[in-house]
């Protein structure tokens, strides 16, 4: 009879030490997925944030355009001022185009510098954000020259 309840007292505790090292094994899995799933939003917010930059450099509200032909890579200084206020009074419209996001450009050189928030829609209860650069070419058309920029496209998650 004491044979047995040795027998059982060691069958109880390798059961709880396995019991302790599997509990264990999940709290690290766990750990580890929980970064990983992280990681994996962050660059999706990313992504999204060049998606929103892509997506602006083909509005024709902001384009060059010359004859009625479009210039790739060139934003026009008026154009951009002109769709700031549009796009400030149709936030909805736009809202299917850029989501969630803030959107300015900066006429960095030559100076002086200057702002422009073109976009702005904030979501409610915001939880992270990711910023995207992207150096532009600004047509300013008074002085029929070009400038130096940077679209800064910010999302929101």
């Amino acid at each position: 009879m004491r044979k047995a309840q040795i027998k059982m007292g060691e069958n109880i505790a390798v059961l709880l030490v396995f019991t302790v090292l599997l509990v264990l094994g999940i709290i690290f899995y766990v750990q580890y997925k929980r970064g990983t799933v992280s990681e994996e939003v962050r660059e999706q917010r990313i992504k999204s944030a060049i998606e929103t930059a892509q997506r602006i450099a083909y509005l024709p509200e902001v384009q060059c355009s010359e004859d009625g032909i479009q210039r790739e890579n060139c934003y026009d200084k008026a154009k951009i001022e002109a769709a700031s206020d549009v796009m400030k009074n149709d936030k909805n419209f736009y809202y299917s185009i850029l989501g969630y996001s803030t959107v300015e450009i900066e006429l960095v050189y030559p100076p002086p510098q200057t702002k422009v928030k073109l976009y702005e829609n904030i979501k409610p209860g915001t939880v992270s954000k990711e910023m995207t650069q992207a150096p532009i070419a600004v047509y300013v058309p008074e002085e029929d020259r070009y400038v130096f920029g940077v679209l800064k496209v910010t999302v929101y998650g």
